[in-house]
């Protein structure tokens, strides 16, 4: 029962930080596409979201023990 709880966890960190490098690779191209002065609300949304992913993954590790 507690080894399928880790392992879960476990699968659902791993999803979480492909997803994490996913949108980095995603936010890399949108910044090297913008002009030197400008950000659109796409690349900020995209910052959002690995913010928000990043910190949920940071959780999950430190509720983890």
């Amino acid at each position: 029962m507690i080894a399928r709880g880790i392992a879960e966890r476990q699968a659902q960190l791993r999803s979480d930080t492909e997803k994490l490098v996913a949108l980095s690779a995603e936010l890399k191209q949108h910044v090297d596409k913008a002009g030197a002065n400008i950000l659109s609300m796409d690349v900020i949304k995209k910052a959002q979201e690995i913010q928000k992913l990043a910190k949920s993954v940071q959780d999950k590790m430190r509720n983890a023990y």
